[in-house]
C-alpha cells in the first residue's frame, strides 16, 4: 500500500508500505520489521542505509550504492541487512527477513552496534578537530 494512502488509514496493520512521500521515513522505521532502500537497483547511487539501523530496522538494498559504498560494506560484514540484485531477490529477502523474528533481532542488533560505533568515531574525530583548533589558538596567541 502506498505510505500516501496508510497514513489516512484507521487500521493500520499492512504487510508491506510503499513511502511515495518526502520526509516521512524517520517516522516508520521504528515500526518496520525492515526497509527496503530505494535507489540501489538501477544505477542512480543508492540512498543513505544508515538511517533504518539507526532504528534498529534490518536493511535491504541493490548493488548501486556507488554513493554509499563504505557503509554498504560495513552492513554486509556485520549482517546487519542484505544486498539485491533482483525484483525476485529482494521479495525473498523481506519475506526471509519479515518472517524470522530471530533474524530480525539479529540484524537489528548489528546495525544499532554500526550506528554506536559510527558515533564513537565520530566523537574521537571531533575530538582531534577540536584538540587542534585548541593547538593553534594556543600558538597564535604566544
Amino acid at each position: 500500500m502506498r505510505y500516501s494512502v496508510f497514513r489516512k488509514k484507521t487500521d493500520t496493520r499492512v504487510e508491506i508500505v510503499v513511502v511515495d512521500t518526502v520526509g516521512d521515513l524517520v517516522n516508520l522505521y521504528g515500526m518496520s520489521k525492515a526497509a527496503f532502500v530505494g535507489g540501489s537497483l538501477a544505477p542512480y547511487g543508492g540512498q543513505n542505509i544508515l538511517e533504518p539501523l539507526l532504528f534498529g530496522t534490518p536493511v535491504v538494498f541493490g548493488p548501486y550504492v556507488e554513493n554509499f559504498r563504505d557503509v554498504a560494506d560495513l552492513v554486509l560484514k556485520n549482517k546487519a541487512g542484505m544486498m539485491v540484485d533482483t525484483g525476485e531477490k529482494l521479495k525473498n529477502a523481506l519475506l526471509k527477513i519479515m518472517g524470522d523474528e530471530g533474524l530480525q533481532g539479529r540484524m537489528g542488533d548489528a546495525g544499532r552496534l554500526i550506528i554506536e560505533n559510527q558515533d564513537e568515531a565520530m566523537k574521537k574525530t571531533v575530538d582531534v578537530i577540536m584538540e587542534t583548533i585548541a593547538e593553534k589558538s594556543t600558538k597564535r596567541t604566544t
